[in-house]
């Protein structure tokens, strides 16, 4: 499965937050091909990755990064990363089969352990060739990401699933 699968993972958090995500997601980082869009404190990130694409200019906001990074994905799977997210162990392989076995999935998302109600865009695994099809949010939308991805996927002949009771964590979860 390790060339299969493609880990998009745009950055714009707090080196401290980026630091905790690279120390819950080192398995992963590992594995598969990073693509990492470094917006903003993704310099740690650098060692991971199979393609750094360093936005010093600032010109590349959350939806142009992720755009980008989704056009240099060559695999048949994608998992949209964010870096305020520590996904669970198996979840990736758990994906990968179902999408193979079920092939009318589109997409596989996770919710947060403090659920939030609803599966979040930055911990999902899209077939590539339908995220780069679909794939057009502005920060102009008038709807978060996740609502407005899930929408147009919702409009195709794929369906959005979840990985049973798997949730991951977010380390900006308020205690």
């Amino acid at each position: 499965m390790k060339n299969r699968l493609t880990i998009l993972t745009p950055v714009k958090d707090k080196e401290e937050t980026v630091s905790k995500f690279i120390e819950g997601n080192k398995d992963i980082l590992s594995k598969y091909k990073v693509i990492v869009v470094d917006t903003r404190g993704g310099e740690q990130l650098k060692k991971y990755s199979f393609v750094y694409v360093n936005d010093v200019e600032g010109k590349y906001a959350m939806p142009e990064a992720r755009k980008l990074g989704i056009g240099l994905v060559d695999t048949e799977y994608i998992l949209n990363l964010d870096t305020h997210v520590i996904l669970p162990k198996h979840y990736i392989n758990a994906s990968i089969i179902l999408m193979d076995n079920e092939k009318d999935i589109g997409a596989i998302s996770i919710d947060h352990n403090k659920l939030m109600g609803h599966l979040g865009f930055g911990q999902s695994i899209w077939r590539t060739e339908l995220l780069k099809e679909l794939y057009d949010y502005n920060n102009k939308e008038t709807m978060c990401e996740c609502c407005y991805m899930w929408g147009k996927l919702n409009r195709t002949n794929y369906k959005l699933e979840t990985i049973g009771n798997l949730r991951c964590k977010h380390l900006k979860e308020k205690k």
